[in-house]
C-alpha cells in the first residue's frame, strides 16, 4: 500500500473473506458490464440493471443487502435446530 493510503494495484488487497471476494468480483462484472452498456449506448434502464447488481453485490460486502435481511427475517420468525 502506498503512503497516501491508496492501493497501487490488487496485488496489494488481500481478502480473507472468499464470500467478500467472490462478491467483489461479481460486482466488479456487472460494473464493466454496465460501462460496455453506456458505452455502446446500451438504454439507461439496461444500465441501471447493471449498477443495481454491482451495488447488491458490494452490499452483501457491508450487509446492507435483501439476501441479509430475508435471512434475518427468517432467523428471528423461526427457531432453527429444534
Amino acid at each position: 500500500m502506498a503512503l497516501n493510503g491508496r492501493v497501487d494495484s490488487a496485488a496489494d488487497v488481500v481478502i480473507s473473506n472468499l464470500r467478500h471476494k467472490q462478491a467483489i468480483e461479481r460486482g466488479r462484472e456487472a460494473l464493466i458490464q454496465a460501462k460496455e452498456a453506456f458505452q455502446t449506448r446500451i438504454p439507461p434502464e439496461c444500465i441501471a440493471l447493471d449498477l443495481k447488481l454491482a451495488l447488491e453485490a458490494l452490499g452483501e460486502i457491508v450487509g446492507d443487502s435483501p439476501a441479509e435481511e430475508i435471512l434475518e427475517r427468517i432467523f428471528s420468525e423461526f427457531c432453527v435446530g429444534k
